[in-house]
């Protein structure tokens, strides 16, 4: 047991992943205690998003399990297909946007496909084969369009213990998901970063590699105050991380020699 648990966190600690955000506003909130409120929040964003971007249709699953990440992953995988098609015959000033859209519906879609494998995991590890086959029907076929009286009047609530296909009151009312260190800093990094647009971006490897991205819209109009912001994130992390190393490494050194007694 111990011996997983150092080992998960080692591997997590082989990167550091900065991030700088630029908000039209701050609303100072924390990410709720439930992982599942998370999760809905998560999709909420995805779903305005989609929309915003013109992505609209199929939507039948307006929960947060893994119909509705399934969903919202195909729907911007839609998107992504038709932007690209736009692409080519688009106009310079058009196409970086549509590259920036393109960006953000691969975000959406990367991290919905991770969280729809997520619940797959969680599932899983469920002891009952029965309890895991429970939950619901494939869904009936969808027209193109649809209106709020097309859409499913109850949520999935026999698969609630693996899975999030429940209304949000109903998440308040059962336990929280069994998840994996991991699974929670999958949630915590969607939840984060959501639809935000990322300006720079700072990968450091335990090697010693280090990747700077810059967004190519930040890049011809720099803004030196940020870039001190981004530069003081990263020497404030770096810190924190030699930190975190050095105590794990006592940590383990402490596990082993109790193992030895």
């Amino acid at each position: 047991m111990a011996k997983s648990f150092f080992k998960a966190i080692a591997q997590d600690l082989l990167k550091l992943e900065i991030n700088t955000i630029i908000k039209s506003d701050m609303s100072a909130v924390k990410m709720p205690a439930s992982k599942r409120q998370a999760l809905y929040e998560v999709a909420r964003d995805y779903d305005k998003k989609l929309k915003e971007l013109k992505v609209r249709e199929p939507i039948y699953w307006e929960y947060a399990g893994i119909r509705s990440f399934g969903e919202l992953r195909d729907r911007a995988k839609e998107g992504i297909k038709k932007l690209e098609e736009k692409y080519q015959d688009a106009s310079q000033e058009e196409q970086q946007d549509i590259r920036e859209n393109l960006k953000m519906l691969e975000r959406i879609e990367y991290q919905s496909s991770s969280i729809v494998g997520m619940f797959k995991e969680i599932e899983q590890n469920i002891a009952s084969k029965k309890r895991r086959l429970q939950g619901y029907s494939e869904p009936p076929e969808t027209p193109k369009q649809l209106t709020e009286a097309d859409r499913p009047p109850e949520s999935h609530k026999a698969s609630q213990m693996w899975n999030n296909d429940i209304s949000r009151s109903d998440m308040n009312m059962i336990e929280n998901l069994d998840l994996t260190p991991d699974h929670i800093t999958l949630i915590r990094k969607a939840w984060e970063i959501s639809t935000e647009p990322i300006i720079l971006q700072t990968v450091i490897q335990v090697d010693g590699d280090v990747t700077t991205r810059i967004s190519e819209r930040f890049a011809r109009n720099l803004n030196e105050a940020i870039l001190n912001i981004h530069k003081d994130s990263i020497d404030t992390s770096t810190r924190f991380w030699a930190n975190l190393v050095k105590i794990l490494g006592e940590m383990a050194g402490k596990a082993f020699r109790a193992i030895l007694r």
